[in-house]
């Protein structure tokens, strides 16, 4: 989990987005729900490749490949 952490907030400092504006799209890609646990225990849950299969599926979709 603190992997996960890690990476989220290092991503957030490349990004410069914080807050609900960086954690809420993640949430709504990897459970399709507004609210709900902790996002790291989420992913944790769901594991490396089904958390990237789902970016991936969004990132696809979003950009109409």
């Amino acid at each position: 989990s603190e992997i996960i952490l890690n990476l989220l907030k290092g991503t957030i400092k490349k990004t410069g987005i914080k807050g609900r504006n960086f954690y809420h799209p993640l949430r709504l890609i990897v459970t399709g729900k507004d609210q709900g646990p902790d996002l790291v225990n989420i992913i944790l849950v769901l594991g490396k490749d089904k958390t990237i299969e789902l970016f991936n599926r969004y990132l696809n979709y979003s950009t109409g490949e």
